[in-house]
C-alpha cells in the first residue's frame, strides 16, 4: 500500500497539473458602439444570433494561437476565425455561460461569463500564457586540444 501511495505522489510531482494559460483579469469587456455588419452569416445551427469575442494573446506565437480550442455548454456553438494577431470567436449569445479554453501544450482554463451576452455584439478578451521555454545553457569555456 505504501508503494502505491509513493508511486502516485511521484507521478503527481512529475506531471505538471497547473494550466499555463489564463484569462487576464479585467480584460473581458464589451466593445462600445460595435456593429456586426454581416449578421446573416453569424447565426448558429438553430438560427439564434451569435456574439463576437475578439481574443488577443500575450506570450503566444501565431502557430500556437492557431491550436486553441474553445468549448462551452451544450447549447453554445462556436465558430473560430483566425486573424492576424488575434482570434475571432463567434458564439451563441444567449446560451453562453462559460468558455473552456484548451491548448495541447499549455493546458486549459475556464472562464465564467457572468452576464448574458447581447445578440450581434462585440467583446474583447486577453489570454496570457505563462509558459517559459527552458534555455539550453551553452558551455562557459570551450577548449581546443591539439
Amino acid at each position: 500500500m505504501k508503494r502505491i501511495v509513493l508511486v502516485v505522489l511521484l507521478m503527481l510531482l512529475i506531471y505538471n497539473v497547473n494550466a499555463q494559460i489564463e484569462v487576464k483579469d479585467g480584460s473581458f469587456n464589451k466593445i462600445p458602439n460595435f456593429v456586426m455588419d454581416d449578421k446573416d452569416n453569424h447565426l448558429d445551427g438553430n438560427g439564434k444570433p451569435m456574439a463576437l469575442i475578439k481574443i488577443t494573446t500575450e506570450n503566444v506565437s501565431s502557430e500556437d494561437r492557431a491550436k486553441f480550442f474553445f468549448k462551452g455548454n451544450r447549447a453554445t456553438e462556436f465558430d473560430v476565425v483566425p486573424k492576424i494577431g488575434e482570434l475571432y470567436v463567434y458564439l451563441t449569445a444567449e446560451d453562453a455561460t462559460f468558455i473552456e479554453i484548451k491548448h495541447p501544450d499549455y493546458g486549459k482554463c475556464t472562464f465564467e461569463i457572468k452576464e448574458t451576452l447581447q445578440d450581434f455584439s462585440g467583446y474583447e478578451m486577453v489570454i496570457v500564457c505563462d509558459y517559459k521555454p527552458e534555455v539550453d545553457e551553452l558551455p562557459k569555456h570551450n577548449y581546443l586540444l591539439v
